[in-house]
């Protein structure tokens, strides 16, 4: 009689501990659940900023390429007005013509290279708080999934006990159901296995962030670049206009037409008397600043 009681308790406990295993699992798998769904919608999240940095990234070469093939207008167009002083007046109007022209397109590249910059910017801002709000969202998951761990060492840990009190005295179906849940575990196993993964996605987080703060500094570079590229404007538009000055003074220079005229008007000078030597001079300083 005494070996029947304690029989039946150990059933009786043993049916509350398959209660407890059953409500656990299925409370467990749920939570499985919402951590794989939040592993999937974070790795879409990373997916889309990496898109999103690939795409600044294009948007940076081509920002450069602009720039580097501003920068070599700029040369050509300072090594034509130095030559300016040697073509003809139907030349110079026509290099002039272009100038404007090519300053008008500067000015609009300059504007356009200032809203990319400007854009990549706030992306790049964008994508540094994204990343820090996964950042933190990581962490939370992290401790949700060691609690996740402890609870399913516990509910191992009885079923363990459970499993040596069912070889004494449990029924064959009770056997058999243990070793159900024994597999089930194993999955369970496998599963936690795949939600540590997502502890990884911080690190590819990381990886982004430092390729955003190369990224600043390449635009940091590239505004430099368009800082240069002003000066160089203002120095072809103040060379624009000593040209222009130096076609003023010819014009009042009686017969002269162009540059090549100077060297003659020049020895003519000399056989004046000695009162226009400063002319003379002055004349021969205008030679000289367009040879």
């Amino acid at each position: 009689m005494q070996f029947q009681d304690k029989l039946n308790y150990v059933e009786q406990e043993l049916a509350a501990t398959k209660g407890r295993e059953s409500a656990l699992q299925e409370r467990l798998l749920k939570e499985l659940g919402d951590y794989q769904e939040r592993y999937h919608d974070q790795v879409k999240k990373i997916n889309e900023l990496e898109a999103q940095l690939n795409k600044e990234i294009n948007s940076r070469i081509s920002a450069e390429s602009s720039t580097s093939s501003a920068k070599e207008s700029i040369k050509d167009l300072e090594g034509n007005l130095q030559r300016l002083s040697e073509s003809s007046e139907r030349e110079k109007k026509t290099l002039q013509k272009e100038f404007s022209y090519l300053k008008d397109d500067l000015t609009l590249s300059v504007s356009k290279l200032n809203a990319e910059l400007e854009r990549m910017r706030l992306r790049a801002e964008n994508s540094e708080s994204e990343a820090k709000l996964l950042s933190e969202q990581l962490v939370d998951l992290k401790k949700q999934l060691d609690e996740c761990l402890r609870e399913k060492n516990e509910m191992e840990h009885k079923l363990l006990n459970s499993s040596v009190l069912s070889d004494q005295h449990a029924p064959t179906d009770d056997q058999k159901f243990i070793k159900l849940l024994q597999e089930e575990l194993r999955n369970y196993k496998n599963e936690v296995h795949e939600a540590r993964r997502l502890k990884s996605s911080h690190t590819n987080v990381e990886l982004l962030k430092e390729k955003l703060l190369e990224e600043q500094g390449r635009k940091e570079r590239a505004e430099m670049e368009l800082s240069r590229l002003q000066e160089i404007e203002g120095k072809a538009h103040k060379l624009e206009l000593e040209l222009a000055s130096c076609t003023a003074l010819l014009s009042n220079i009686p017969d002269v037409s162009s540059y090549s005229d100077i060297p003659q008007k020049f020895a003519d000078l000399q056989k004046c008397a000695n009162v226009i030597t400063t002319p003379i001079v002055f004349f021969f300083n205008i030679s000289l600043s367009f040879t």
